[in-house]
């Protein structure tokens, strides 16, 4: 493969009731999922037991997390 730069990227996307069997099993309360998801999500909510669900731009790295973090553990 001459010529190639960088590693090749695989599409690998899971369907919404795929999804909803792993996150099902493994029964969180907070599901961080990214912008582009979105539509998934929307068919998600129903199918999962997870009550909230947060939108993350795939931007912030650890310290938005930890941030995050902190807000909710405050209650």
């Amino acid at each position: 493969m001459a010529g190639r730069r960088g590693r090749p990227r695989a599409q690998l996307r899971l369907s919404a009731p795929e999804l909803s069997f792993i996150i099902s099993d493994a029964t969180p309360e907070v599901v961080f999922y990214d912008a582009n998801l979105a539509p998934v999500v929307t068919e998600l909510n129903t199918m999962t037991g997870a009550r909230t669900w947060i939108e993350t731009e795939g931007l912030g790295g650890p310290r938005t997390m930890k941030q995050l973090s902190e807000r909710f553990s405050r209650g």
